[in-house]
């Protein structure tokens, strides 16, 4: 991918089997002519600090608010597990937003929350007047009071379950594939072959 050309394989053919300092023939993408000059070649080895230090950074900063984050939900959950009303705590601390009370459908995306799959899992190994512990978010921590379930309906069931089964079928199938993938990664020695493709 080369920013501004979009997919564009020509110019990586030509900067694997060329020398720094050369310069392309005319090379035609789907909406312009270019001449390349390929300035010189990264040298094999670890990325250099300066160039990864703002996402290392933003990884860390990451990591320090969903911790307090954490530590918060922690304190929340045992007020509310002592009989302080949501609301109230709610009004007394500004990073605590109130949402509900709701009612929405699991496969629907929660206000506030998203499509959290911890959320739902939480859910349906509760049952209603539950207390569900801090669950963690994309952005943070959800202590949710399960309070009532609609009834079974066997008919609806009927119709969506082949749809929901090719579903959880589907995300079963991405999260082992991410899986294998952090797996490989961690124990894989990675050789620089693509001079031989381009």
């Amino acid at each position: 991918y080369i920013p501004g050309f979009g997919f564009f394989t020509a110019p990586a053919t030509f900067a694997f089997s060329s020398e720094p300092g050369s310069i392309s023939d005319v090379m035609e993408s789907e909406g312009s002519f270019a001449v390349f000059r390929l300035d010189s070649v990264s040298a094999e080895g670890r990325i250099p600090f300066d160039e990864v230090e703002d996402q290392i950074e933003q990884k860390l900063k990451l990591a320090k608010q969903m911790d307090y984050a954490k530590a918060m939900a922690d304190d929340t959950y045992l007020k509310v597990e002592k009989g302080s009303p949501f609301d109230q705590i709610a009004s007394l601390n500004e990073k605590v937003t109130l949402v509900g009370p709701a009612s929405w459908k699991l496969s629907e995306s929660f206000p506030s929350i998203g499509r959290s799959p911890s959320v739902i899992g939480g859910l349906l190994s509760s049952e209603p007047g539950d207390l569900l512990p801090p669950l963690e978010i994309s952005r943070g921590y959800a202590i949710v009071k399960f309070e009532d379930r609609d009834e079974f309906d066997q008919s609806d069931w009927e119709v969506k379950k082949d749809v929901i089964a090719n579903e959880l079928r589907g995300v079963r199938g991405n999260a082992a594939l991410q899986e294998f993938l952090s797996e490989l990664r961690e124990h894989s020695k990675i050789v620089d072959n693509r001079g031989y493709y381009f």
